[in-house]
């Protein structure tokens, strides 16, 4: 009896935060920028002695800058 592979298919989902370096990436900016944008949007959380960027708060802030 041969067991067929069973393909499970996930939608792509947007992941609510990142790290530094995929927010220097995401938005093309340095270190000191993306601190500085993610501060003004409130968009740094700290998780134990990490530290993340809300992804949401971050696209929102800079589309209401590119208005």
């Amino acid at each position: 009896c041969k067991m067929r592979k069973i393909k499970i298919e996930t939608p792509e989902m947007e992941p609510l935060a990142i790290s530094q370096e995929q927010a220097k990436a995401r938005y093309n900016m340095g270190t000191y920028m993306i601190d500085k944008v993610a501060g003004d949007a409130k968009a740094i959380v700290r998780i134990g002695r990490r530290k993340v960027y809300l992804v949401g708060k971050l696209d929102d802030y800079i589309n209401k800058l590119a208005e």
